[in-house]
């Protein structure tokens, strides 16, 4: 069920994944599912041209992972593009289902300790935990 609110003389909506497709109709891919653009590359390339109230953005905060209207580009995992373009100066919240479980969360731990240590990560934490030890206080 749409939620409505007052933020600073904006209206925040608030609504499910399933109201959102409905209303606002996302590109699909092959597989009939909402397609995920990347956020550089070709994929970027592609949203590029489409008009802003066409373009959405999903966000990574903190282990969850809403889909707001609008272009954003800090903590931006992708953008999706719809048929339906929103109205006006109102701000739009998709809640579900992109908040991750707790495995999911520890993978996307693991993948990006590994992308900055080159390490897996209970390897990166044992080293770590071993290098505190060794410290002198």
């Amino acid at each position: 069920m749409e939620e409505i609110k007052a933020v600073e003389e904006t209206k925040l909506v608030v609504m499910t994944f399933d109201e959102w497709a409905e209303k606002y109709k996302p590109i699909l891919d092959d597989d009939g599912c909402p397609r995920a653009f990347d956020t550089t590359g070709p994929d970027y390339d592609e949203v590029v041209p489409y008009p802003a109230n066409q373009i959405w953005t999903r966000i990574d905060c903190d282990g969850c992972m809403p889909i707001t209207n609008r272009w954003h580009y800090v903590n931006r995992d992708s953008y999706f593009i719809t048929e339906v373009p929103f109205e006006g100066d109102i701000v739009i919240e998709v809640t579900d289902p992109f908040e991750l479980t707790e495995e999911e969360e520890k993978n996307r731990l693991s993948e990006m300790y590994s992308e900055q240590t080159g390490l897996p990560y209970e390897d990166y934490m044992k080293q770590s935990l071993e290098d505190l030890q060794a410290m002198d206080y």
